[in-house]
């Protein structure tokens, strides 16, 4: 009787583990609609920042993440190329699908990079100290 008592317990504990999580499925696409091969995705709880948890998307840009509980979560995506995308969701419902639409990162080209080398003003050698007034900034434009 012990045996069956406890087989029911465990049986009833298991099944309110397993309505506690949420599956969450969705794509990730670019702005043109076109999926976005592995993009990652990264989801952390809102309030204490316990949960946190990773996942690659597929080559066609699908996801499936398992969370282990329900409630408050910031999903972020970044992926090459394209600007990080951060989102607040309340994961309530046992299976939950996501649309997530990432847009091209802002580029700046840059025409010309100078560096410039000059020696220091004052140098220590082994036998004297070396000023080079040719570098002293009281001396610039003479």
């Amino acid at each position: 009787m012990k045996k069956l008592y406890y087989s029911v317990l465990v049986l009833l504990m298991g099944n309110t583990i397993l309505q506690a999580q949420t599956t969450v499925n969705g794509t990730v696409k670019d702005s043109s609609g076109k999926p976005i091969a592995f993009a990652v995705l990264k989801v952390n709880s809102d309030k204490e920042k316990t949960i946190s948890i990773e996942k690659i998307a597929d080559e066609n840009g699908n996801f499936q993440i398992f969370i282990p509980e329900l409630g408050q979560f910031v999903l972020n995506v970044t992926a090459d190329k394209f600007a990080t995308y951060s989102k607040a969701f309340s994961f309530t419902e046992p299976t939950q699908n996501v649309s997530i639409e990432l847009y091209k990162e802002k580029t700046i080209d840059i025409n010309e990079v100078v560096i410039k080398k000059s020696k220091p003003i004052i140098q220590r050698k082994i036998d004297r100290v070396v000023l080079n007034v040719s570098e002293h900034p009281s001396t610039a434009g003479k």
